[in-house]
């Protein structure tokens, strides 16, 4: 079908200017950022949602300042800082009373909106800091300390509902993370211990009673605190051979979408946990280079206990939503392999593949403030492999450079991907009757790319074709992607 209401449209501009090379800093930097998005929104969740009139766009100011200064006060001190101040206001629209199919018919409806009716105004002030100060000890070891500050405030006004209790409540979410590293380096192994503060603040509300005459707003706050810690190793087993492995006690913590939600599709949590995790990974890299050959093959093995774990759901409804929920335990298994060849800097060739086994690990779960009792019992999707995720994957790539094609200081480039994506459930795999149950297909596309760069790279234009063969694609919820597609891009140096 070709696809209507469908336009994107989206223009941006950064701008920076300060001081470098000076006594208090190598560079000084004050920025800011200018963007607008304006689209329009074809689909809910899944395909069986259908719209015609639904939009969403945003404006965006983000001023930031950027400072840096090596041997700070003494010799192998360095500090550096960032702090940005996010100005995001986006604006949702539902107000059709008219509903689509995938012809682009429209028949009238009763009820105001396609998904539901709205027409609002969400207010995001974001202050962003990172703060980084390292100090080498001597040249076999330094330490660092690491701090990431996020405070996003959200405000909504929806003129469709203007009475709306909710949305007169401001909801917050706050997030500190501080880092301490140390770090041993020699010649055939290297070394780091690290431990990580995680903090996290919310305030927001919910539902309480929902479907009940006591339907009530209760605000919800939240404070917590832990501790992460880990380290990591690599040795040359050979001169080419390299070993590594590291164990880390991990947090996720959760992000403003998945909490408060977008106000259109993605449905809100503001019960959402972090994840902890407890993370190993094991690795082998080998890297040859011959005159003008180079090999390079790596392979890596990965484990997961996850507690909390956060997953994107979707609601198999007639007009699907999205939301996160935490999923008790989860365990995680996976390995994944690379390899790379490259002739004189004129012939390069990959390819990489990942297999990943994650189940849900938890035997029982108990149920609490539900209609249909409390209690424990058994998980019916133990040990399932979770939905919506891939657990097969791959890319291989081929690529050709050729110099001074036509004239000097000139390069023409061609090359080739191989995308695969194996087939996956879209729920749990052993719920329901394999033959109703919705599947993500099995994925194969293909991509090729030309390019030419003129006066030793002052001058560029590439030409792509991405999906030559026009397959069906698909993102994790089943909504396909456009098909076959040409861009073309012009690259200009002012100043090269």
């Amino acid at each position: 079908m070709k696809r209507f209401h469908d336009n994107y449209q989206s223009a941006g501009a950064k701008v920076e200017t300060g001081l470098t090379n000076q006594s208090y800093a190598d560079y000084l930097l004050a920025g800011i950022i200018l963007s607008q998005n304006d689209k329009d929104v074809q689909t809910g969740a899944t395909m069986d949602a259908v719209y015609g009139g639904v939009t969403a766009k945003s404006q965006s100011v983000i001023p930031s300042v950027r400072w840096k200064k090596e041997d700070l006060f003494v010799e192998g001190l360095a500090a550096s800082a960032y702090v940005a101040y996010s100005h995001v206001n986006s604006f949702n629209v539902d107000t059709s009373m008219l509903r689509h199919n995938w012809l682009g018919e429209a028949v009238k409806n009763n009820q105001k909106g396609e998904n539901s009716y709205t027409d609002s105004k969400i207010r995001n002030r974001e202050w962003m800091t990172n703060a980084n100060i390292s100090y080498m000890i001597n040249c076999h070891q330094s330490i660092t300390l690491n701090h990431v500050l996020s405070s996003i405030n959200r405000k909504i006004h929806d003129k469709a509902d203007p009475q709306n209790e909710s949305n007169k409540i401001p909801q917050n979410l706050t997030k500190n993370i501080t880092g301490l590293g140390w770090q041993i380096s020699y010649t055939r192994w290297n070394a780091n211990v690290f431990g990580e503060l995680y903090n996290l603040n919310s305030s927001s509300y919910k539902r309480e009673d929902e479907y009940t005459q006591s339907t009530r707003l209760e605000k919800v706050e939240e404070s917590k605190t832990e501790l992460g810690y880990g380290a990591a190793v690599t040795y040359f087993i050979l001169p080419k051979l390299q070993a590594k492995g590291s164990w880390e006690k991990a947090y996720r913590l959760p992000e403003s979408n998945e909490m408060f939600g977008d106000g259109l599709i993605q449905q809100r949590n503001p019960d959402l946990k972090p994840e902890s995790s407890d993370n190993i990974n094991l690795g082998l890299t080998f890297e040859q280079r011959m005159k003008k050959h180079l090999v390079f093959v790596e392979t890596n093995f990965i484990y997961r206990n996850t507690k909390d774990f956060v997953l994107k759901g979707v609601s198999l409804t007639s007009n699907p939503t999205t939301g996160y929920e935490n999923l008790g335990t989860v365990l995680t298994r996976g390995i994944e392999g690379g390899f790379k060849y490259q002739w004189n800097n004129r012939i390069h060739a990959g390819v990489n593949m990942t297999y990943q086994h994650i189940i849900d690990n938890q035997e029982f779960e108990e149920n609490t403030d539900s209609f249909v009792g409390e209690g424990i019992t058994e998980n019916i999707t133990y040990k399932e492999r979770l939905p919506n995720i891939p657990y097969l994957f791959g890319h291989g790539d081929l690529g050709f450079r050729l110099p001074d094609v036509g004239m000097k200081n000139t390069e023409l480039t061609l090359g080739y991907g191989l995308n695969y994506v194996k087939e996956y459930y879209l729920s749990f795999p052993g719920l329901g009757a394999a033959a109703t149950k919705k599947v993500i297909p099995r994925q194969t596309s293909h991509d090729i790319a030309l390019g030419y760069t003129m006066d030793s790279g002052k001058y560029s234009v590439a030409l792509e074709c991405n999906n030559v063969t026009n397959e069906k694609l698909y993102d994790n919820y089943r909504l396909q992607k456009p098909g076959r597609s040409f861009t073309v891009k012009f690259r200009y140096f002012f100043n090269y």
